[in-house]
Parts: C-alpha cells; sequence; structure tokens
C-alpha cells in the first residue's frame, strides 16, 4: 500500500514500533516536566508515596492528565502552581470521589484529614 515510504514492510510491525515510540516518548516527556515543576523530586501530599503521581487541580474542576497536557496547558501550571497539588493515583481518585459525592472543597479535605499546608 505505501510501498517505499514506509521504513517497515509490515504495515503491522510499523505500527507497533509507531505505538511504542510514543509510550517512550511521553514517558520521557512527563519525567522532564515533574522535574521542571519541581526539581528536588515530590511526592503526594497526602500520604507522601512518590510513585505514580498526579496532578491536581485544586478546585476540583475537569483536567487533563498531565502526561497528555499540551506546552501551553503546561506553562500554564508552571505560573500558577499554587493552584495545583501531587498526589498519587489513590489520593488522587480519592480527592475527586470525594469532590464530587460529598461536595466538599479541597480545603475541606485538607482540615478533615488534618494535613498541614
Amino acid at each position: 500500500m505505501h510501498g517505499d515510504t514506509m521504513p517497515f514492510k509490515d504495515e503491522k510491525k510499523f505500527k507497533e514500533m509507531h505505538r511504542k515510540y510514543n509510550r517512550i516518548w511521553r514517558k520521557r516527556r512527563t519525567e522532564e516536566r515533574y522535574a521542571k515543576l519541581n526539581p528536588e523530586g515530590s511526592k503526594c501530599f497526602i500520604c507522601s508515596a512518590l510513585n505514580k503521581l498526579h496532578l491536581h487541580k485544586k478546585d476540583g474542576k475537569p483536567h487533563k492528565p498531565f502526561k497528555d497536557m499540551t506546552k501551553q496547558e503546561f506553562e500554564y501550571v508552571l505560573l500558577h502552581q499554587e493552584e495545583f497539588v501531587r498526589l498519587c493515583r489513590g489520593c488522587h481518585h480519592y480527592v475527586h470521589w470525594t469532590m464530587k459525592w460529598l461536595k466538599m472543597s479541597w480545603e475541606d479535605i485538607v482540615v478533615r484529614l488534618s494535613i498541614p499546608q
């Protein structure tokens, strides 16, 4: 179909390699962005976990996963870091659930959990 323009003769192999490259590139980009956001490293604001960290917008509005943000969205995060908090996967799910179903704000959650800010 594509003839000589494809680097692989097998289109299935090409798509597989393309997906693998995209996963590697996305992971590297995400790690670089986390390093810019907090050069000393970071941990979950609630439980202090060090892995599978997410970026949570404190106002509870829907947001993109950190790895899917465009360059402009990432620059907004860098300029407005006080609006965001780092949470591990479990705590991030817990916070969104609490905000949605219990109608609690970020400040209410912090007070309820007795977390010093």
